[in-house]
């Protein structure tokens, strides 16, 4: 393998490294819910923009450098595309049209909306799941009142009863999704 190859590798390892921490950590999500196509596409600009900056790294760092040049081009690489990204724009007829950072500030946002999507829909599914088997829970009652409060199973009854629905699955519900954490422990 060539210095570049050694080089264009650490730089797409570092790209996958900045993309996994990024996503998750702007969209409050976890990994899992992050993995969309959308996150895929942010990928490949970032690993795209990063490898151009390293192999221009690799070309202007001096060959008698201290550290390796294959890991100090894919590491100024990798930063350096950050100032590429805050000076560089596209410009058509004297206009600017659009930055770079532009298009990765909007691959990253479209790839955060959509780890919140999938994790809010991971939640719903989760919270039902728990609900189903709440129903069942003999205690469900008590269970209402310790976590959300005393005279909300009464309401909760009256609100089944109004709508003709069944006031144990309004009432696992109602505990699932208000207190997640807590119905997914009982």
């Amino acid at each position: 393998m060539t210095e570049s190859t050694y080089a264009l590798t650490i730089a797409g390892g570092l790209s996958i490294l900045v993309a996994t921490i990024e996503i998750p950590s702007t969209s409050k999500t976890t990994i899992r819910s992050s993995l969309s196509a959308w996150f895929l596409i942010y990928l490949i600009i970032l690993i795209f923009g990063n490898s151009m900056t390293t192999l221009v790294a690799g070309v202007l760092i001096p060959k008698e450098w201290p550290i390796p040049q294959y890991v100090s081009s894919a590491f100024i690489g990798v930063f350096g595309f950050q100032v590429v990204l805050k000076n560089m724009n596209v410009k058509i007829f004297d206009k600017g049209v659009l930055s770079i950072e532009d298009w990765i500030a909007k691959a990253r946002d479209l790839a955060t909306a959509s780890a919140i999507r999938t994790h809010a829909v991971s939640d719903k599914r989760r919270a039902i799941k728990v609900a189903e088997r709440l129903k069942a829970n003999p205690n469900l009652n008590a269970f209402v009142t310790q976590f959300l409060g005393a005279g909300v199973v009464t309401s909760l009854d009256a609100i089944a009863i109004q709508n003709q629905a069944d006031p144990l699955l309004i009432k696992a519900f109602a505990l699932a999704f208000q207190k997640p954490e807590e119905a997914g422990a009982l």
